[in-house]
């Protein structure tokens, strides 16, 4: 279980806490005093939406990060193989250097 990816736990949890907090205010009668049943399905909407919101921003941070650093070893490996090419061109150079002296 150490592949969960708690960025998207933690919100589905909270979208858990809050629909379940909601349906106690609801059995409560808190909601009705409170006048809004008629408002219930907007209420459940923000509710539901700030998690999910959360998710996507996690997400959307950890995937730039994920592909900046795929690019950084890409950029590390291509400036690896131009300073071993250009080594072996001036080893050649020095070696055709030394044979004309």
């Amino acid at each position: 279980m150490g592949n969960i990816s708690w960025d998207i736990v933690i919100p589905l949890a909270i979208i858990l806490v809050f629909n379940i907090s909601l349906f106690i205010l609801i059995r409560v009668k808190v909601i009705q005093r409170m006048k809004l049943t008629k408002n219930l399905i907007t209420v459940m909407l923000v509710v539901t939406l700030v998690p999910i919101l959360c998710i996507v921003f996690t997400n959307e941070r950890k995937t730039s990060a994920i592909i900046f650093n795929e690019e950084c070893e890409k950029l590390e490996s291509v400036g690896n193989t131009r300073a071993m090419f250009l080594s072996q061109q001036l080893e050649d150079a020095m070696a055709d250097a030394e044979s004309i002296a």
